[in-house]
């Protein structure tokens, strides 16, 4: 009888570990954009691992200065980012 008890408690755990793997998957788009002089010059996605679009907005800040898209006559920038 006691292993009987035990099956769904191994289901329980499982099931309960798997929402919680899901659950942290979450990821932030933000979209860049170069310009110089009021004009485009270029534009980029950025993706991160993260449901806060606060800090996808500050690591967009920091990543756009040196990605590999940025044109190098771009003197502004723009992030708008959101949920995926």
């Amino acid at each position: 009888m006691p292993k009987l008890r035990l099956i769904p408690l191994v289901f329980a755990f499982a099931f309960a570990s798997l929402a919680g793997a899901c659950a942290g998957e979450d990821q932030v788009s933000c979209e860049v954009i170069w310009t110089m002089a009021n004009s485009e010059v270029g534009r980029a996605e950025i993706v991160y691992d993260t449901d806060n679009i606060d800090q996808a907005l500050d690591d967009c800040f920091v990543d756009q200065a040196d990605h590999p898209d940025r044109p190098m006559n771009a003197a502004a920038y723009e992030c708008s980012c959101k949920t995926l």
